[in-house]
């Protein structure tokens, strides 16, 4: 239950980051080029709704706590090439 609230949480923050575009208590973006913050921030949210989704989903699928963790790893994967191919990253 505990990881179905969590992940409710994420999915719901990741959505506020998305609409918002901007990650709250974050006032300086080091390491993302200017002008690119919202879209940092856009791909960072997609990916942090993602992962609520997945929480969620391994606890009404009943899923192995493996497949959650490797779903988690390439949802960070693909978040991360998706800045170095839309050259967010300085």
């Amino acid at each position: 239950m505990f990881l179905m609230i969590i992940g409710v949480i994420f999915a719901l923050l990741g959505i506020c980051i998305v609409l918002r575009g901007k990650i709250p208590f974050v006032s300086s973006y080091n390491g993302v080029k200017e002008g690119k913050e919202v879209l940092h921030c856009r791909i960072e949210g997609g990916a942090l709704m993602l992962v609520g989704i997945i929480m969620i989903s391994t606890y009404i699928l009943n899923l192995d706590s493996a497949m959650m963790v490797i779903s988690m790893l390439v949802t960070c994967i693909l978040a991360f090439t998706l800045e170095i191919g839309f050259k967010v990253i300085k």
